[in-house]
């Protein structure tokens, strides 16, 4: 819920998948001239079917 902490853990998150921010497909593509690289699908679940999901709620 806090936003420095979700782009804090999207930063780590980069550093630890590509190495460095430059690294990201899309934003090396960008710095290129070359059209946005996105995902095959658009995202994990961007094809048509059911899907089970699930939420853990605390108290407390």
């Amino acid at each position: 819920m806090n936003p420095i902490h979700n782009a804090t853990a999207a930063i780590n998150y980069i550093k630890l998948r590509y190495g460095n921010v430059y690294s990201v497909p899309s934003i090396k593509a960008l710095a290129q001239g070359q059209p946005y690289v996105g995902y095959a699908t658009g995202a994990r679940f961007a094809q048509l079917g059911l899907y089970e999901l699930s939420e853990v709620i605390r108290n407390g």
